[in-house]
Formats: C-alpha cells, structure tokens, sequence
C-alpha cells in the first residue's frame, strides 16, 4: 500500500471549490497533493459538521483558504484526540512540502499509515475489505432511506444494456466497492476500451 513516485496517482477528479488546496486555486496544478487536503477537509467536515474554511462566494472562499487560519472549534476540546487534531492540521497544511503525506516530496501512503493516528489501523484488513464498519444503518430505523439502498443496488440489473464502455467502468470499478469482492486488483482484464466515435 505504500506509495512511491512512480505510483503516484490523483484520486480526485473534479473536487469542490472547499476541498482545492492553494497550488490548484493559484494554477500551480495539484501533482496528487490536493487529495490530502481534500482528505483534510473531509475529516474536518466529518467531525465538525462544517468545512474549515467558509466564503460566501467562491473568490471570498478562495481567499480565505489561503490567508485564514485552520482552527478547531473550542467544543471539541476533549472529544476529539490531539492525535486526531495534529493529523487533521497536518493534512490541512498550507505548504505541500510541509503537508502530512507531502513531506518525502511526493504524494505517499506511508507518511498517512505511520501517522500516530492512523498507526494502530489495520490498513491490510481495510484493503481486503475485512474490517467491519463502525456503523451499520437499522434497516427500521428512522435514519434509513430504503428507496436510496434499492435505488443503489438496482444498478447492475441493466449492466447488460449498457454501452461496452460503460460495462468496462462498472467492472474496473468494482475493486473499490464497499462490499469485499474476490477481484483483489485494479487491472485485472487489461482489455483495451473500443474507441468512441
């Protein structure tokens, strides 16, 4: 699971205006750094119910990523671990080379993985999708949507309809369901995709 230089891969995409980091606001690009912003952002919004930096527009946003200050909100003192608040901040670095999973010089797995956070996770159970989830949603429960859950898991009944193309990325995707699945690799057809018209 480690990462190296030559593994380095962007896992965001197109993200929010709230989760870029400055070298993707001021057009330096992002060379897989954003996504431990992002992830930075994530977990702040996750624990905190709101996002570290807030604008009303996405200039003042901007702005305010790259000159205010990160700060925890005072009702988490004690609820939330030191070691969970240094990973948090260290994620939310301003500076890449001073950012947790930066400081090699390059986006890496392994600065995360031996964080004191993050250093009792079984990281193996989570790639072979062994671990159980610290949350499971009541089926009867006022919180569950079972429309959202059919919705969900109705999608592979028309996988046969679907475009070639389309049949492909639902197959190379599936490695990163949550569900364990016996594919244990992202490449595992290496089958080219037919060109499109």
């Amino acid at each position: 699971m480690g990462g190296t230089p030559s593994k380095n891969v962007n896992l965001t995409g197109e993200v929010a205006p709230s989760h870029f980091d400055l070298h993707r606001m001021v057009g330096r690009g992002t060379f897989g750094l954003v996504d431990w912003w992002s992830l930075g952002v994530c977990l702040f919004e996750l624990l905190w119910n709101r996002l570290p930096s807030v604008g009303n527009t996405e200039e003042k946003l901007r702005d305010d990523i790259m000159t205010l200050p990160i700060t925890i909100p005072s009702q988490s003192h004690g609820a939330v671990s030191n070691e969970c608040t240094a990973a948090i901040l260290g994620l939310l670095e301003r500076d890449p080379k001073k950012r947790l999973g930066c400081r090699t010089g390059f986006s890496s797995i392994d600065e995360i993985q031996s964080h004191r956070w993050f250093s009792q996770f079984d990281w193996e159970k989570l790639q072979a999708k062994q671990l159980d989830p610290p949350f499971v949603p009541n089926p009867g429960g006022d919180n569950f949507e079972q429309f959202i859950a059919c919705d969900f898991y109705s999608g592979d009944a028309n996988l046969e309809k679907k475009k070639p193309e389309m049949r492909q990325l639902e197959s190379d995707f599936t490695v990163f369901d949550f569900e364990r699945t016996s594919r244990r690799s992202y490449y595992p057809l290496n089958e080219s995709l037919p060109a499109l018209s």
